[in-house]
């Protein structure tokens, strides 16, 4: 093989691996939308559900806690260093709106640039399928 064909099928190794890591990202974005959106409909449902309704609390796979509803508007919110706070349903929706806006923003990008890879990893697949 000379050196440029080389440096070729170095090239297209290495955008394989990126493509690769780059889906995995996408994957991780896909799935962290789908739980986010998840959790918007749960707080649609808490929302409308009437104080004092007994409910099933999921503390671990199988494992639920029987409790009572106090207050379907408010929920606590992790804000982070192990801090929580009340905050109203609707804040705690409009916060996750703004969460679920920037991953899909995220995800977006990454699929342009796990397109414009896959143009320039076919590019390469046809040049080296040349020489083969």
């Amino acid at each position: 093989m000379d050196e440029k064909l080389k440096e070729k099928f170095v090239q297209y190794q290495q955008i394989q691996e990126q493509l690769k890591q780059f889906r995995a990202f996408f994957e991780e974005l896909s799935n962290k939308g789908t739980e986010i959106t998840g959790i918007i409909e749960a707080l649609d449902e808490i929302k409308d559900t009437k104080k004092g309704k007994k409910l099933l609390v999921p503390i671990a796979s199988g494992i639920f806690l029987s409790t009572e509803l106090i207050d379907p508007n408010q929920v606590i919110v992790n804000v982070g260093s192990e801090v929580c706070v009340n905050r109203s349903v609707d804040d705690t929706k409009s916060m996750l709106q703004k969460r679920l806006a920037d991953v899909e923003k995220q995800a977006g990008e990454v699929e342009t640039i796990i397109t414009q890879l896959t143009t320039v990893e076919m590019e390469l697949e046809a040049e080296l399928e040349k020489h083969v």
